[in-house]
């Protein structure tokens, strides 16, 4: 199973002012496949993240779900694009009314599988959360609703997790306990993770890492991961931002 995109593009505005944020671009992701992307702020990153995941659709192209044409009926079923996919993205989106383990469940109600409580806990652990589980997210600090948002994004064991800088607004202790738990995720579930990261240390772990520029993906060859100078394009080195 995998994803695949096919000269998909999304531009903004029109006229002069328009504005080509993916442009014409190619793209395969296969099921257990780590894949980081890089970019600068306002690069495109987060609607690339929103166009794979079937959250925006693209303007043109093909976007393909385990070879399902995404821009169609599919993209439009909750249930089944959330069977598909795990969400950790930068707007958390925790329901005020429930606590933390009730938001943590939620995504297996609304798919209509069984309440997994020691599932919902253990992710929670995970990301140093399981002492704030009976908290109400008014009740919690950006970096600690945003670990929660991790943990419901993996509850329902999905087979690709879309992670938006998942390790954002978290300490840098809790941030590499949480992405090893992720990468251990992909590689114990044999789950997809596509991820945006600022933070080059995270994202040189992934299997695949590309840097987002103009509208094009350019992979990031693994002598520049290393941290080798005497590189063509050096221009996508110095346009990394920490």
């Amino acid at each position: 199973m995998e994803i695949s995109l096919e000269n998909v593009s999304k531009r903004y505005g029109s006229g002069a002012n328009k504005v080509i944020v993916i442009d014409n671009l190619n793209l395969k992701i296969k099921i257990g496949e780590r894949l980081a992307i890089l970019g600068v702020s306002g690069s495109g990153k987060t609607t690339l993240l929103h166009i794979i995941g079937g959250l925006l659709p693209p303007d043109s192209g093909k976007v393909l779900w385990g070879g399902v044409n995404a821009n169609g009926a599919f993209r439009r079923n909750e249930k089944l694009r959330g069977a598909f996919f795990g969400f950790s993205l930068q707007n958390h989106a925790l329901l005020e009314e429930l606590n933390v383990l009730e938001n943590v469940l939620l995504p297996l109600k609304i798919l209509g599988k069984k309440k997994n409580i020691s599932l919902a806990e253990e992710l929670l652990a995970a990301v140093s959360m399981d002492h704030r589980m009976r908290s109400v997210p008014n009740m919690l600090s950006g970096g600690e609703k945003q670990r929660v948002a991790i943990a419901r994004a993996l509850i329902h064991q999905p087979s690709f997790l879309i992670a938006d800088e998942p390790t954002g607004n978290l300490d840098e202790e809790t941030a590499e306990a949480v992405i090893e738990y992720l990468f251990n995720l992909c590689k114990i579930r044999h789950t997809g993770l596509l991820y945006v990261t600022h933070n080059r240390q995270f994202a040189y772990q992934g299997q695949r890492v590309f840097f987002l520029r103009k509208g094009k993906l350019e992979e990031v060859p693994h002598a520049l991961q290393c941290g080798e100078k005497a590189l063509p394009n050096m221009a996508l080195e110095e346009k990394i931002v920490e």
